[in-house]
């Protein structure tokens, strides 16, 4: 089997398993700010009090926003890693099936098998070369799936860049 199919599902899903834990974390780290926050409180006023609680506010506000984001490019590559994983075990089937009909995928393409193929016969030529056209276009069906997938990805990702500092 000969494809241009990059990637690799269980890495990003290895990706997507540590963006949540991280999330997690942020979040556990901004109910502990806002915890102590409230436990100092207590008879803390003035000024100076009112500056740190809107300061503590702002970055306790902002981790939760973080893990927000963190938590929907996580979604994201989920997405991503089942497309990526759908694509790839469609590629192997097609391989299989291209193989028992004598012909291969290579680059993207299903292309006759090297070899003899068997008796002179019209009729199974013709079955063969309907077969590597109706593979080809399933093939490339999922290329161009994966391939909205992948930008839909990468949009998301540009999204949560911008909005982190």
């Amino acid at each position: 089997m000969s494809a241009a199919l990059l990637g690799d599902a269980a890495s990003v899903s290895a990706l997507v398993a540590s963006l949540r834990r991280r999330a997690g974390d942020l979040e556990l780290r901004a109910d502990e700010s806002d915890a102590a926050h409230a436990a100092a409180a207590v008879g803390w006023t003035g000024r100076v009090a009112v500056g740190h609680r809107r300061r503590v506010d702002a970055v306790t506000a902002t981790s939760r926003g973080a893990a927000a984001r963190m938590r929907e490019l996580a979604d994201a590559l989920d997405d991503f890693a089942a497309a990526l994983g759908e694509a790839q075990h469609d590629l192997r089937r097609a391989s299989d099936e291209a193989r028992s009909h004598g012909l291969v995928v290579q680059d993207g393409q299903v292309l006759p098998g090297w070899g003899i193929s068997g008796e002179a016969d019209g009729s199974a030529d013709a079955e063969r070369a309907e077969t590597a056209e109706r593979l080809g276009r399933r093939l490339q069906r999922s290329a161009v799936l994966l391939e909205r997938r992948r930008a839909a990805l990468a949009h998301r990702a540009d999204e949560v860049s911008r909005w982190l500092p």
